[in-house]
């Protein structure tokens, strides 16, 4: 029963990503490559000093949603491991 949920869980996550590609294929999204040739370029000195990374709700949101996903993986694979 749990390798079935697994791998569920697994085939679903393959379907969904296959499907990003193909609705990506369909919308174009990786037919514009003119426009990279008016992005600007960044010299050297741009590249020297980046600007200081200030921690927003936005990223502390994302850092706090990555730290339980990671949690929750480590509990699975630890309950796993138990269980073989």
């Amino acid at each position: 029963m749990f390798v079935a949920l697994w791998l569920s869980f697994l085939l679903t996550g393959i379907a969904m990503a296959v499907g990003v590609v193909i609705w990506a294929v369909k919308t174009r999204q990786f037919e514009e490559q003119e426009r990279a040739r008016y992005l600007p370029l960044d010299t050297p000195d741009d590249l020297a000093a980046p600007p200081p990374v200030k921690a927003t709700p936005n990223m502390l949101a994302n850092l706090s949603i990555i730290t339980i996903g990671l949690v929750a993986i480590a509990i699975t694979l630890r309950i796993v491991i138990h269980h073989l």
